[in-house]
């Protein structure tokens, strides 16, 4: 992966040969060298099984990437209106659907960082029930773990 062209190889190859789903995994080609680490959730993993064409996958594949290497688009992403996910969840318009995500920590050896988790991929009109079901989820956390999520540091 240090070596550019290969790795556009592989990714390409994988495409090509509707592989796509291998590239949902934090130390997939596309993922591993990227400013932001990526986390994908089971029920994301079963969404994107569900969309039918290779374009639709390409085009997400794609917006993961670049949301990954840290751009965010003006104007496209939407906040959430529930309780307690408002607070972090975010939604990007792909063709039809929408990736719902948001930013969580996770802890290694080198201490505690940010990852964008990858909660969901849903038609719109799916939206509301997925932020229900996460507003569950999100019970747990406590307001400093949340305040830790929406930190933004500045590099560069």
């Amino acid at each position: 992966d240090r070596d550019t062209e290969m790795a556009k190889a592989i990714f390409d190859s994988i495409k090509e040969l509707d592989q796509s789903l291998d590239l949902l995994d934090t130390n997939s080609v596309i993922f591993r060298n990227t400013m932001w680490k990526v986390h994908f959730s089971d029920r994301f993993r079963r969404s994107f099984k569900r969309v039918r064409t290779q374009q639709s996958k390409n085009s997400v594949i794609n917006v993961l990437e670049r949301l990954a290497n840290g751009w965010r688009p003006r104007g496209r992403s939407i906040e959430f209106v529930c309780e307690n996910s408002s607070k972090i969840l975010k939604q990007f318009k792909v063709e039809s659907r929408y990736i719902i995500c948001s930013i969580e920590i996770v802890k290694d050896l080198r201490g505690h960082f940010q990852v964008l988790k990858m909660w969901d991929l849903v038609p719109v009109e799916d939206i509301p029930q997925s932020a229900k079901r996460l507003d569950c989820e999100f019970r747990r956390y406590t307001d400093e773990y949340i305040a830790c999520c929406k930190e933004k540091g500045f590099d560069g």
